[in-house]
């Protein structure tokens, strides 16, 4: 006698879409607000407004890099003007909100363009991006410590520095 299967016509649910707005929201926390106790409310703003940054499935993994990017952009502006104010998430997220993720797009697409003619331009923020994203899909020691070695060789202490306290807090949780 066959046995009789059934398939759910739901498309399964994407487990990895969790860990990466987790992923997204230890690294923007890390960035810009590591020392601040937010509020759950924050961070849940926070992560639907990570998810909705990362929603382009044909595109994942430039989506998620291109997010970490940005991030990492305004986490550079905030040390060359330690005095700028980071609103908190629900601000900062804010589609309007052009000192906020909003405004990191225009920066974003100007490195873009630089990089057409200065391959190396920011090159650090491409390397921590892209090895993140390799971290959160295939996490190991050796990613690590080529991942340290690249920023070390870049002398990109302050990436560096993120880099570690970031694979801490994921590591933690």
């Amino acid at each position: 006698m066959a046995k009789i299967i059934s398939f759910s016509k739901h498309q399964p649910k994407d487990t990895h879409a969790s860990q990466r707005v987790e992923a997204g929201w230890l690294l923007v926390y890390t960035a810009l607000w590591q020392h601040d106790n937010l509020p759950k409310h924050e961070i849940a703003s926070a992560k639907q407004a990570i998810q909705q940054a990362l929603t382009d499935r044909s595109r994942l993994k430039a989506a998620f890099i291109q997010y970490c990017e940005r991030v990492l952009i305004a986490n550079r502006l905030l040390q060359v003007d330690p005095a700028q104010w980071i609103d908190t998430p629900s601000i900062w997220f804010y589609p309007d909100h052009a000192e906020g993720f909003a405004g990191t797009l225009e920066v974003y697409n100007k490195v873009v363009v630089k990089r057409q003619s200065m391959p190396d331009y920011h090159r650090g923020i491409s390397v921590f991006a892209e090895a993140y994203w390799a971290f959160i899909n295939r996490p190991g020691p050796s990613l690590l410590r080529a991942c340290r070695r690249r920023l070390l060789h870049l002398k990109e202490y302050g990436l560096l520095q993120l880099w570690n306290n970031v694979i801490m807090l994921h590591q933690s949780h």
